[in-house]
């Protein structure tokens, strides 16, 4: 999907979301470091294979993810609720992903070298933007 340039840049500038996943029925929260991938729109993240967010995904697909600015100046605040599906990164492709998620958090190497990490891509298709007036628009409309 088509990304909007007020997401895009808020998923440029923010480096950490919240990553909402369900199964039987039971919801999960996790907060997530990810990276943008613009020309997949999608966003990156990285797990270990034994959470209860990895059961989750791997039981059912369907995500959400919570990404947001909030700061000191409330006329600038900013949600979005990015809707999609999750899907494991093969082991043969996760060395290039590693790397982009490494330079985007450059701060966490021992989280980013850690082999038992596996990625994950959430594929984006549907978007809801929330300002700090309460507007609230959806992609695509």
């Amino acid at each position: 999907m088509e990304v909007p340039r007020e997401v895009a840049e808020l998923l440029a500038e923010q480096r950490l979301c919240v990553l909402c996943t369900s199964s039987r029925d039971r919801p999960h929260a996790s907060l997530m470091a990810f990276t943008y991938l613009p020309e997949e729109g999608a966003a990156l993240l990285a797990t270990r294979r034994d959470t209860r967010k990895s059961e989750n995904m791997e039981s059912n697909p369907r995500v959400s993810l919570l990404v947001f600015r909030a700061n000191a100046d409330v006329a600038t605040a900013l949600s979005c609720t990015i809707s999609g599906t999750a899907a494991f990164i093969p082991d043969e492709e996760g060395e290039m992903y590693r790397e982009l998620h490494r330079r985007r958090h450059p701060g966490t190497p021992s989280f980013t070298k850690d082999e038992a990490l596996t990625f994950v891509r959430v594929i984006f298709d549907g978007i809801s933007l929330v300002d700090a007036e309460d507007r609230v628009r959806r992609f695509p409309t």
